[in-house]
Parts: structure tokens; C-alpha cells; sequence
């Protein structure tokens, strides 16, 4: 209730979404600390076809990204503004995989109530529900759905350390 987890937490939400046949697995949250339950419950999930995909942080460094989407298997996602320019507050760096809108995003919230947010954890719920539909759409879950995302991405001006390989889209080229 007061937004904070811990890893096994985190951890048995993983495993559970795999048991229950998840094929994308979206964690919009992050910190510092590695994790090796954390890291056991992302290649279990992988192992029954799941793709992991989480949020890059929001504490605009430039050289770190937060774990799971630390994770060289994970797909991390960081966030765009409006301009396609890498957000003011958004993680980047070597293994940043793409980007997705992060800025004045509307979200539910509660009974009947909506919220404008920004962060990567709103854009990486943006970017896995584009790997949803795209799986819904014939692209093989797993390994091979990770890479679509990827080679889907439109390019940006920003280099691949700032936006990785660009904005998810649902077209490919």
C-alpha cells in the first residue's frame, strides 16, 4: 500500500505469472540491489517462454540501469517525452533495449478514476502491451518476440545508450 516490495516479493510474482502462462511479464519497477531469486524467477519464466520486460529507473543516470531490466535477458525500457527526446528523468545507458511514451501518460486508478503519470514503469507497460499484441498477432512468444521488439523499434535521433533501439510501434518495418 505504500509502493515498496521487496525481491522475493517480486520474485513470486514472476514465478506465479509464468506458472499461470504468461507469455509477457511486465515489471513496472526497479532498484539497485541484484537479486539472485530475482534473477532465478526471470530464467525460470523464460524457460516456459515467458519475455520479462521492465522499467530502466527514473533517476536520470546515465550509466546504470535498475534491476530486473538490468538484466542482460530482460527487456528494459526506458521513456520518451512527446518529442521522442529521451525523458528528463528516464535511466539509460549500455542495455537499454527501447523506449515507449513515459510522459503525461493516463492510467486507471482505483474505483472510477484517472491519473496522469510519468515514469518508465508507464512506458514499460506501453512497450509490453505492444509484445502482447504483437504475439497475439503471430510473433512467436520467448527469445523471438524480445528481438521483434527490438527490430520493430522506429529509430530515433538519440544514440542507442539514451533510447536503446527506438520507440516500440506495432507495425514493423
Amino acid at each position: 500500500s505504500q509502493g515498496y516490495s521487496d525481491t522475493f516479493t517480486l520474485a513470486a510474482g514472476i514465478v506465479q505469472a509464468a506458472n499461470a502462462g504468461a507469455l509477457v511479464i511486465n515489471v513496472s519497477l526497479g532498484s539497485y540491489g541484484d537479486s539472485q531469486a530475482v534473477r532465478d524467477a526471470v530464467a525460470y519464466a523464460e524457460s516456459r517462454g515467458a519475455v520479462v520486460v521492465a522499467a530502466a529507473g527514473n533517476d536520470h543516470t546515465s550509466n546504470q540501469i535498475s534491476f530486473p531490466a538490468a538484466i542482460s535477458s530482460v527487456i528494459s525500457v526506458g521513456s520518451v517525452d512527446a518529442k521522442l527526446q529521451q525523458a528528463y528523468y528516464s535511466n539509460s545507458g549500455q542495455g537499454l533495449d527501447v523506449s515507449a511514451p513515459g510522459v503525461g501518460i493516463q492510467s486507471a486508478y482505483g474505483a472510477d478514476m484517472l491519473v496522469i503519470g510519468d515514469g518508465t514503469s508507464q512506458a514499460t507497460a506501453i512497450a509490453s502491451g505492444v509484445l502482447a499484441y504483437a504475439i497475439s498477432r503471430g510473433v512467436p512468444p520467448g527469445d523471438s518476440a524480445a528481438a521483434w521488439l527490438q527490430q520493430s523499434a522506429q529509430p530515433l535521433s538519440q544514440s542507442a545508450d539514451r533510447v536503446g533501439a527506438g520507440l516500440v510501434q506495432t507495425q514493423s518495418k
